[in-house]
């Protein structure tokens, strides 16, 4: 489990956009939270380091809305300048 949290097996196969919607979905099952999650990203393909990293900020990001938030949980990335 640890390991697969670290570093998806699928992450090769089907992208990170792909990984995050996963991730996300199981989330949501565990907790009542709405994700609402948009990418932006063309059909190049990351690095496998860079497809990593931005994996784990992405978990360590929403693990710290999820302990931090009270009622409202919205996390934004990139963040709206609007």
């Amino acid at each position: 489990k640890i390991s697969i949290d670290l570093r998806p097996p699928n992450l090769d196969i089907v992208g990170l956009p792909n990984v995050l919607r996963e991730y996300f979905s199981n989330i949501t099952k565990q907790i009542k939270i709405k994700i609402d999650f948009r990418t932006y990203m063309t059909k190049r393909k990351l690095s496998d380091d860079v497809a990593i990293v931005l994996y784990r900020v992405t978990q360590e990001a929403l693990n710290n809305v999820l302990k931090h938030a009270n009622d409202e949980r919205q996390l934004e990335f990139p963040p709206d300048d609007n």
